[in-house]
């Protein structure tokens, strides 16, 4: 249960610290969706999850079990952030909540239990946002590449 928690943590931290280097361009050369609190506001599921340390990429998402899959991360229009929800009521581990900002392409978390975090969003297509961040594991710069999916 420590580890689901610590998990979620790590991708919460990840995907807040991915919001602040975004292009106008996709990486497939499509125009993104405006980065607005109209457009980014919704209920996200986790659809894809990696660590990328210098040119290795590592697949974390396979290493999810069915809770960790089915969280959801909600953007309230009113700034509220929660993670949880209906798809967590069968799974162990608390909720949590707190608000959120997006300041140009900075957005920033406030979570109730685990502070601050802030991300860059490198991909929004309106539907699906990619998020990176990075951090720094005992000395080795590790970047995680999180892809959020707008539930219908």
């Amino acid at each position: 249960m420590l580890q689901l928690l610590n998990l979620s943590k790590v991708i919460l931290l990840f995907f807040v610290c991915s919001v602040i280097n975004i292009n106008c361009k996709s990486k497939s050369g499509k125009t993104n969706t405006p980065l607005t609190v109209e457009n980014i506001a919704g209920v996200y599921t986790i659809t894809d999850a990696k660590i990328k340390t210098g040119d290795t990429e590592k697949d974390v998402y396979s290493s999810f079990n069915d809770c960790q899959k089915n969280n959801t991360y909600g953007f309230n229009k009113d700034m509220v952030w929660y993670l949880g929800g209906v798809a967590r009521q069968t799974c162990t581990g608390p909720d949590d909540s707190g608000t959120w900002s997006l300041n140009g392409n900075t957005l920033t978390i406030n979570s109730q239990q685990s502070g601050a975090y802030q991300y860059t969003i490198t991909d929004f297509n309106g539907s699906v946002m990619v998020a990176e961040s990075q951090s720094d594991n005992n000395g080795t710069q590790e970047t995680l590449i999180t892809t959020f999916t707008k539930k219908q």
